[in-house]
């Protein structure tokens, strides 16, 4: 006379436990993502502000330095930024726009006793994670 085994399986309460702390682990997995790429975010930002206001201030040098040469007009190029010394951290590629362009001023002043007044427009602009253009802009008056 044999003696049946019972056949056992899980308790539905040990699925539920189960299925909680998977959804409990997956959404710690996706807080974490979300944290590496708002890091990344700021990274970019920050050195695209720091380019631009290195841009700017080379656009003010060059203004005082060189009054006769300087001139309205636009101009974009590439550049690549590290982020650090360290090559494990990596770059961006930027791509940086400058614009510059006379203020006109109502005085009474003659043309050649008036003072001259320029924008520069300085707009950087890279691709995020997700192939979106992200940019920053920057502007200063400049008085040669």
């Amino acid at each position: 006379m044999r003696k049946r085994q019972k056949e056992r399986g899980f308790f539905l309460l040990e699925t539920i436990v189960l299925a909680g702390m998977l959804v409990v682990m997956t959404s710690g997995l996706l807080l974490y993502r979300q944290g590496l790429h708002l890091n990344e975010q700021a990274r970019f930002e920050a050195a695209a502000v720091s380019l631009a206001e290195s841009e700017l201030a080379y656009v003010q040098y060059y203004a005082v330095a060189k009054q006769e040469n300087f001139a309205v007009g636009s101009s974009t190029r590439s550049e690549h930024v590290p982020f650090s010394t360290n090559p494990a951290d990596g770059g961006a590629d930027f791509t940086l726009s400058e614009e510059i362009e006379r203020l006109e001023q109502e005085t009474g002043l003659t043309d050649k006793n008036a003072a001259s007044a320029y924008l520069a427009t300085v707009r950087v602009s890279w691709q995020d994670w997700r192939l979106r253009e992200r940019s920053v802009t920057l502007q200063r008056v400049i008085c040669p």
